[in-house]
């Protein structure tokens, strides 16, 4: 059961980080000329941001057993990622929506991943009870 909870957790984590949104910062050429008559052009990245945090900062717990409960948790720890998840105010009192990339992969994932881990259990219950898989 730890082997098929252990892939399961893996698929969930790699589909939420595909699904996950990356920062867009727009960057741009800069263009002046110096007071000696030096034209100059670079492109600038002035605000520092990189995108993509969010999205490699996926990780999965591992498998805690309670009984006859596996669990494992796909979680992230960035500090905005229950923003971007959920939704937040601005500061001007307006409201940018949640995107929902772990609630919908969970949705889209569960009935699939529900139907492996009974089908691996069942096999597993056929070799015990019968003692040869079929």
């Amino acid at each position: 059961m730890r082997q098929t909870l252990n892939y399961e957790g893996t698929e969930l984590k790699s589909k939420v980080k595909e699904r996950t949104p990356v920062g867009v910062y727009t960057d741009h050429w800069v263009e002046f000329t110096t007071k000696d008559g030096k034209h100059v052009k670079f492109w600038a990245s002035a605000h520092g941001k990189q995108g993509g945090t969010l999205q490699k900062s996926w990780s999965k717990s591992h498998i805690d057993v309670s009984g006859r409960t596996y669990k494992q948790k796909v979680y992230n720890k960035v500090y905005y990622a229950p923003h971007v998840e959920y939704g937040h105010k601005t500061v001007n009192g307006g409201f940018v929506p949640g995107q929902f990339f772990l609630h919908k992969t969970v949705e889209d994932t569960k009935s699939d991943m529900e139907k492996r881990v009974r089908d691996k259990y069942d096999g597993f219950m056929r070799k015990v009870v019968l003692g040869n898989g079929k």
